[in-house]
């Protein structure tokens, strides 16, 4: 198969940065390399431009929903079609939704996601 850099791209909204370093960092020692912009953008890059090219280094790609990403407009436009487009071209199964708060289906949808694109074999 594909070699990947990382085994996941994380998609969170600034606000939830801290959230993310500490509950997501620890799980790379057991569940394997994840890519945070924070940490793994190429310096000297456009950030548009690093980040597709992290997206497509990663095997999946994992988005961190709250009612602040929601919000948060950079991951509304960009981050999510691209990483939809993404995971068109590898195949379904490379998105995984994290929920850390109970956010209604017509809110997902506005952001072109759906709780039934992670399909779980």
């Amino acid at each position: 198969g594909e070699q990947f850099e990382y085994d996941a791209y994380v998609i969170h909204a600034k606000k939830d940065t801290n959230w993310v370093m500490k509950h997501l960092t620890p799980l790379e020692e057991s569940s394997g390399r994840f890519c945070f912009d924070e940490r793994d953008l190429e310096a000297g890059l456009p950030k548009l431009e690093g980040i597709i090219d992290n997206m497509k280094r990663s095997r999946k790609i994992i988005f961190v929903i709250t009612q602040r990403f929601l919000k948060d407009p950079w991951c509304h436009r960009f981050k999510v079609h691209h990483a939809i487009q993404q995971a068109i071209e590898q195949s379904q199964d490379s998105i995984i939704l994290i929920f850390l708060e109970d956010i209604p289906d017509y809110k997902l949808s506005q952001i072109c996601l759906r709780r039934g694109m992670v399909k779980s074999r």
